[in-house]
């Protein structure tokens, strides 16, 4: 429903800012990219990331923000825009595919430490039948 609103709505709301139609029309095409591809990696990646800074891995919630923000997202814009050629499409396709990565990495993060550490239910299990 949410991407629905936002697709029925972005004309309206990017007219707030400037009545150009060309200013509308790219505004349409970057907010129509990334709104309908990135919004789930996002989510993954901030969720996770703060996990990882509630279980004591605040480095690794920094880095793979940086990896995504700083290194992908800088580093695609750049390849796809001016390395390539593909102008502002390449930069829209940078900011939709960037999180990706480090979600992926987050991912793998939860899930070596749910290998190794183990959740907090386990925990009190074993404290309850150590008890």
């Amino acid at each position: 429903m949410l991407l629905a609103g936002i697709h029925l709505f972005i004309r309206p709301f990017l007219g707030f800012f400037s009545p150009d139609p060309e200013v509308l029309d790219r505004g349409m095409l970057y907010l129509g990219i990334c709104c309908s591809v990135n919004f789930v990696p996002y989510c993954v990646m901030y969720i996770l990331d703060s996990f990882a800074v509630g279980v004591g891995s605040p480095i690794f919630a920094m880095a793979n923000s940086l990896l995504q923000s700083v290194v992908i997202r800088l580093g695609l814009s750049f390849l796809l825009t001016m390395g390539l050629g593909y102008g502002f499409i390449g930069l829209c396709i940078a900011e939709a595919v960037s999180p990706l990565p480090s979600s992926l990495l987050a991912l793998l993060y939860l899930r070596r430490f749910k290998k190794h550490e183990g959740f907090v239910t386990q925990q009190k299990n074993t404290a309850r039948n150590t008890g």
